[in-house]
């Protein structure tokens, strides 16, 4: 690799709120299985049916329709939660993280070579070979390339073209 290398592709972007916003909810969204998602709909789902059928057959004090009609709210909890009250909740938090933390955010430049990326801020330059990429996530509109099982870089795809997307989904594949 020699010193004055050509990057295969170099952006220089703003972090702004949306961006914060969308890794995340995008890293909430990909860190939950498939298996967790179902199960907790399937118990919504069980929760509710109990709750009707238990509300059709035995509503013989208002103390028991109220316990079958909590019984229906919590079902519905479940049923929303991974996609409508836990992306509320990372949104308003990333908001809120954005508006404190916004004047210290800097502009990043991102390079992608053939061996390495390298993410530079005013705060630091990470240098990552493609072998010390740990994992790479692709989320709706942010890609997430883990250093180990918990640090991660982001990158907004916005700034992004679909051939380079290209490449970087081909590092850890």
């Amino acid at each position: 690799m020699s010193a004055m290398e050509k990057a295969l592709f170099e952006a220089t972007f703003l972090i702004t709120k949306e961006d914060i916003i969308n890794m995340n909810t995008d890293r909430e969204r990909l860190s939950v299985s498939g298996k967790k998602k179902i199960a907790l709909y399937a118990a919504g789902v069980a929760a509710i049916c109990a709750g009707v059928l238990l509300l059709l057959n035995f509503r013989d004090s208002l103390y028991h329709a109220i316990c079958w009609s909590l019984l229906i709210l919590i079902g519905l909890y479940c049923i929303s939660y991974y996609e409508v009250i836990s992306p509320a909740l990372t949104r308003a938090q990333s908001s809120r993280f954005y508006e404190v933390f916004k004047s210290s955010i800097h502009s990043r430049t991102i390079r992608i070579y053939a061996e390495k990326i390298d993410i530079i801020s005013e705060e630091r330059k990470i240098r990552l070979p493609h072998e010390n990429i740990h994992s790479i996530a692709e989320g709706k509109n942010t890609v997430l390339i883990y250093t180990d099982e918990s640090n991660f870089c982001f990158v907004p795809k916005r700034v992004l073209d679909e051939g380079i997307l290209e490449k970087i989904r081909k590092i850890k594949n």
